[in-house]
């Protein structure tokens, strides 16, 4: 996920030099956030989209139908285990609950 001074730089990106200078910028700043295209650390085949993308691309796979009801369920039990509370649940804990109760094809 891009940081909060990354979008608006991508937002205005004619005041930085264009979208390629940005991108760059953003490489150096936070490559978490970029995927890796090729080679052993490749990351693109990992994704999960919400619907079925309209063409081929490198994916795990994307979501058929979510039960809501269990990804709630499954949240809490992380909550708890973890000893956190829902303002301080990290994204590891809400992705797991949401696989738990996602069908991906």
């Amino acid at each position: 996920m891009h940081l909060p001074q990354h979008q608006q730089m991508l937002r205005e990106a004619g005041k930085h030099g264009g979208i390629a200078a940005v991108m760059k910028i953003i490489e150096q700043e936070n490559s978490a956030a970029l995927h890796v295209e090729t080679g052993e650390r490749e990351t693109l085949s990992q994704r999960v989209f919400l619907h079925q993308p309209a063409r081929d691309i490198p994916m795990k796979g994307f979501v058929k139908h979510v039960d809501w009801a269990k990804v709630e369920a499954a949240t809490r039990l992380a909550q708890r285990a973890s000893g956190t509370s829902a303002a301080s649940n990290s994204s590891e804990n809400t992705n797991e609950a949401c696989e738990l109760a996602a069908d991906i094809v």
